[in-house]
């Protein structure tokens, strides 16, 4: 399913909710960036547009040999990878998506 944050299921883990796509955690904001653009602002006001990557798109970044995975630091120094795949970079933290990026 490719929906809203609403839409999805949500989990809990030490204190922060992630919504549960497929079986893989997401943050809001990275839900938000998966929005299809065509929605406009569909994340919160202020925000920009979804940028239309469907959850699916998503796993198969995080899981082909063809995409490039480096190591990088969020903006509090803690440790994600980066996972590149074609013009969608996917940001984890932990396993947890926390944005997408497109180029």
């Amino acid at each position: 399913m490719w929906g809203f944050w609403d839409d999805y299921p949500k989990v809990t883990v030490n204190g922060t909710e992630y919504a549960d796509v497929g079986g893989r955690l997401y943050t809001q904001h990275a839900v938000e960036r998966m929005t299809p653009s065509g929605f406009g602002t569909a994340a919160r006001p202020g925000e920009v547009a979804g940028r239309s990557i469907s959850p699916r798109y998503v796993d198969e970044v995080l899981t082909s040999d063809l995409s490039v995975v480096k190591p990088v630091t969020g903006p509090l120094g803690q440790p994600r990878l980066s996972f590149v795949n074609g013009s969608v970079d996917v940001i984890t933290e932990n396993d947890i998506v926390v944005t997408i990026i497109t180029r």
